[in-house]
């Protein structure tokens, strides 16, 4: 379900983020440039030349929509099985997991700087 992609976060990048940066943060970072599914998408206005910026730069051309996900302690998502592959950060979570229910598999996922491939196509949920 997560393969470590080998693109590193500088830590830099991250340690001037604080949790309440994070509540004030709309949820897409991104917007399609035509097609939702099948044309790039473009980082929006507010978020040029942000931390955010850099981190989507990082990754492979014509990724799609990005989200920045809160989720708070003791919450979780319902299970739900996404159309397309997402890449994974974890921006702040020391408690965190993606559960692969196909599996009855949990990823724990650490503020470790790695950027990850996610598959999406199975069931899963986090917590």
């Amino acid at each position: 379900m997560l393969m470590n992609t080998g693109i590193s976060v500088q830590p830099e990048l991250l340690e001037n983020l604080s949790y309440d940066d994070f509540l004030k943060m709309k949820n897409t970072l991104n917007e399609p440039t035509g097609n939702f599914f099948y044309d790039s998408w473009q980082i929006k206005d507010e978020y040029k030349n942000t931390v955010w910026d850099k981190l989507l730069k990082m990754l492979p051309d014509r990724i799609g929509e990005a989200r920045l996900i809160i989720l708070e302690s003791e919450t979780c998502y319902t299970k739900h099985c996404d159309i397309d592959d997402r890449y994974h950060l974890n921006l702040h979570g020391d408690c965190a997991y993606l559960l692969d229910l196909e599996k009855n598999h949990m990823h724990q996922t650490v503020r470790d700087y790695q950027w990850y491939q996610m598959d999406t196509g199975v069931l899963h949920s986090a917590a």
